[in-house]
This record gives structure tokens, C-alpha cells and sequence, in this order.
């Protein structure tokens, strides 16, 4: 601070504030670069103020969202449960932000937060727990980087402006679009070129996939996934939307607990489903459901759901229906550098400090789920590594690697009519459908029928 004019006056101030930390025992306070740079009049220290009230650390904050360095905003779009806002910095970066209140106004209704989350879980908390494990995980290149901040005098989250179309909205371009490739000029690459392209949107689709089974995503839709591909081949695949990660009811890569609202949903799904599929004997069909190697009951009434284990493919609707989820998809590989990271999180001081991060952020039965996802995903990464399912980037780009990815094998799932309450959305429901379209699209042979729910369930899988 010597290069201050005021320095005497702030090195009193920091004495005083070093103080005040040591009675608090708070170590790390002083050593953060977010105070520093409150401190350095860098950051407006009623930010750092408002995320330690929702139990955010100064880290958390982004002190290039400092409503000093603000050069415009406006309306971005608006979701089921909020509205965003596009805020231009004076750096040139676009970040969106959302409001934590009313972040959670109305999530009530959506059947996956029933019984996944205390009442006081914050929106904010959730993100920033999906921040730091795509920060430990190596994943950030396809997750939108997210923050802690203050815009227009609420507290919310500030998430990278992801570039590129949502997934349908590629598929179905034929131009370039921004200095993008659409469809068209995708078929036109060379035969590298080509592979290469097609290698780097399956190897980012799979990351992103590994990251939502961790997280326990369940809204990863097609809206929610962000593709560009940049004239000179580069490829970004992004998630965006991470509200609804972290539940307490997710608690491996397949298995989940129903109680609670979620088990009157089930039940009720159960018995739509049998009288659809029961051929005139909805009670036979029903006892033949919930006798599937994949369904558990407890003695308490509950049920356990284990959709690895599904000899019934009409259990994945019921599952779907169940907890109003969109992404249940565990790849059948995975990226080297993810893989040689989970390794890191078997043991140790890396598992440890992320443990301990999580638990600042959310409440113990979450904390306690997202451990039990973690070390299944650990258990299904060393399966693949036997199976020679590890791919390094180069493996990506190989066209039989390819092959063996998008080729696997998977029951097909029976098409729900219109009698059920609801038609089949036309949705790619995870990257590993869209993994599926893409090959089509790139081999010039693209198909809209791609999206249909009677498509491969292998993102149940």
C-alpha cells in the first residue's frame, strides 16, 4: 500500500480490522484478494457485507462486478422461476445477473425441489457449490463461470454470457452465424477437420455430463446447453442454469431416495403409467413395476430407485415425472484429465478442503448426498478405466473411439401417448442425446426425431 496517498490512514484501519479478525478467528479473512481489494477501494465493502449475510466467502465475489466498473444493463430473459439481467462491464466482459430474491419465489412448485432442499437453501449457495466443484474437478471450461455480487441494489449471481446457440438452435443453423459454424459448414470440413469437430463436442459433452451426475443436475434441458463452434474449429460446449443441483435426494449417479411429495408423485406416475401399459390389468402391471430389481421399498414406505438396475423401461418415465428432471445421464467413458482428477478426491487433503468447502455452503443431508455422488462417481471412473474407457484428447478425435461412444447399446424406451396427461417433449434431454444428433448431423443424414423421447435412454443410464 505505499504507493497510497492515504497509506498511514489504511494501514490503521487494517491494524484495527486485524484485530477484529483475530477475536472472530476468522484466518482467512485478511489474507483473501477480495478484501484486499475492498480494502484498496477496488470493491464496495457493503458487497463483501451482503455475501457473508447469506453465508458466501469474500472469494465468492467477483470484484470486476463492482457496480463501479458498470457501463449498461438490460433485460436478458426470464425463466420459470426468475428474470435476468445482461450487465456490459467497463472491461468490455458481459456477465448475466439474477437476483437471489425472489430467486427461490415459485421454485416450490417444480416437482425436483420437493423434498430436495431445506427451506433456507439459497440459489446462490447451490451455484457457488457447483463453481467450486467444476473448480476442483478441472471442469470450468464447460460450466458458465459463476459469482457472488450486488446489481441494482439486490443480491444475487453473476454468470458468465456463455457464446453460441443452445443446442437445437445449432443443429438447425446452416450459416455462419457471429463467426460460428452451423450445420452446413460443419458437413463441409475435411476429413480432419471434420473428426476433429465432431471429437471436441463429444469429449465437452461428456465432461459436461460427468459434472451434472456429480452435481446432481436435473435441469440440464436443451436450453440449457450452449454450443459454438468457431471458424477456425474450436469448439465450446457450456452448461448454464445450475439452480437445481445439489439435492438431498440424488444420492449416487443413479440412485434416489422417494419421500415425501416426491413419493405421492411416484405413486401417482406409477399408476398412470400401469394403466397405460397394463393391458386391461393395471394392479398386475403396477406389482410387476415395483417387483424390478431397480426398485427397493423401505420399511418405512419409502422407496429407493436404482435406474442402473431397470429391467422395466417404463420406470424411467417414472422416474422423470417423479422428480421433474431432465439430465440422469452417466456416460460410458470419460475424459482422461477428469478421470486423473477424481483420483485426487479418493483421499487426501484436495477431498478434505472440497468437503469442507461444501459444507460452508449447504446443509448436511445435501453435503452428505454430494459425498455419496462424488465417490460413485470415483467407483464408476476406475470400472471404466478397466474397460479401457478412458479417453485422452487425441482419443477423442479418433473416428472408431467415436464410435464406441455413440454407438453403445441401450433399451429403448416405450413412447408415452397423448392419454397420459402429456406428449412427449421434443427435447434433447442431456449431451449424450445430443452427442447422438450430432453424429447424424455431421454425417449429413440429421434427423428431428433425434429428440424424441423414443429415442435411446442412455441418458438414464
Amino acid at each position: 500500500f505505499k504507493n497510497d496517498h492515504n497509506f498511514k490512514a489504511q494501514l490503521a484501519h487494517f491494524e484495527d480490522m486485524l484485530k477484529t479478525v483475530k477475536r472472530m478467528g476468522d484466518e482467512d479473512f485478511l489474507t483473501s484478494k477480495t478484501f484486499l481489494s475492498a480494502f484498496k477501494g477496488e470493491l464496495a465493502p457493503s458487497i463483501l457485507v451482503e455475501a457473508r449475510v447469506h453465508g458466501m466467502r469474500d472469494d465468492d465475489v467477483d470484484p470486476a462486478t463492482d457496480p463501479s466498473n458498470v457501463r449498461g444493463a438490460k433485460a436478458f430473459g426470464s425463466g420459470q422461476f426468475n428474470t435476468v439481467t445482461a450487465v456490459a462491464f467497463k472491461n468490455g466482459e458481459i456477465k448475466v445477473f439474477k437476483p437471489e430474491a425472489p430467486g427461490r419465489a415459485g421454485m416450490e412448485r417444480a416437482p425436483y425441489v420437493f423434498e430436495g432442499y431445506e427451506k433456507s437453501q439459497m440459489v446462490s449457495q447451490l451455484n457457488m457449490a457447483t463453481q467450486k466443484t467444476a473448480d476442483v474437478l478441472g471442469l470450468g471450461d464447460v460450466m458458465a463461470k459463476t459469482s457472488v455480487g450486488k446489481f441494482n441494489g439486490q443480491y444475487g449471481i453473476f454468470m458468465e454470457k456463455v457464446k453460441g446457440n443452445v443446442a437445437p438452435e445449432f443443429l438447425k443453423n446452416d450459416n455462419i452465424s457471429r463467426g460460428s459454424l452451423g450445420r452446413t459448414r460443419v458437413q463441409m470440413l475435411s476429413n480432419e477437420g471434420h473428426a476433429r469437430v465432431q471429437g471436441q463436442i463429444m469429449r465437452k459433452c461428456n465432461r459436461l455430463d460427468w459434472f451434472d451426475a456429480i452435481t446432481g443436475q436435473g435441469d440440464r434441458h436443451n436450453g440449457n446447453v450452449l454450443i459454438n463452434v468457431a471458424q477456425g474449429g474450436t469448439v465450446d460446449v457450456k452448461g448454464i442454469d445450475n439452480d437445481t443441483c445439489f439435492p438431498a435426494h440424488r444420492i449416487g449417479l443413479n440412485k434416489y431416495v422417494v419421500a415425501g411429495k416426491h413419493l405421492v408423485l411416484f405413486r401417482q406416475t406409477l399408476e398412470n403409467i400401469s394403466e397405460l401399459y397394463g393391458e386391461h390389468n393395471k394392479q398386475a402391471a403396477m406389482q410387476r413395476l415395483l417387483a424390478d430389481k431397480g426398485v427397493t421399498e423401505n420399511d418405512d414406505g419409502t422407496y429407493t430407485l436404482d435406474s442402473s438396475k431397470f429391467e422395466a423401461p417404463e420406470l424411467n418415465y417414472c422416474l422423470m415425472y417423479t422428480f421433474g428432471m431432465f439430465s440422469n445421464h452417466v456416460p460410458n467413458a470419460i475424459d482422461q484429465d477428469l478421470y486423473d482428477r477424481l483420483q485426487t478426491l479418493k483421499a487426501g487433503p484436495a477431498r478434505e478442503d472440497y468437503i469442507a468447502d461444501l459444507k460452508t455452503r449447504l446443509p448436511p443431508a445435501a453435503v452428505n448426498a454430494a459425498i455419496l455422488r462424488l465417490d460413485d462417481a470415483i467407483r464408476r471412473a476406475d470400472e471404466l478405466k478397466a474397460k479401457g474407457k478412458v479417453y485422452s484428447e487425441a482419443d477423442w478425435n479418433d473416428r472408431e473411439k467415436q464410435k464406441a461412444v455413440y454407438n453403445d447399446p441401450d433399451d429403448q424406451m416405450p413412447r408415452l401417448e397423448p392419454q397420459f396427461g402429456t406428449k412427449p417433449r421434443k427435447n434433447i434431454r442431456c449431451s449424450a442425446q445430443l452427442t447422438n444428433a450430432i453424429h447424424s448431423m455431421t454425417q449429413g443424414n440429421y434427423k428431428r426425431q433425434q429428440f424424441d423421447l423414443s429415442a435411446k435412454t442412455d441418458w438414464f443410464r
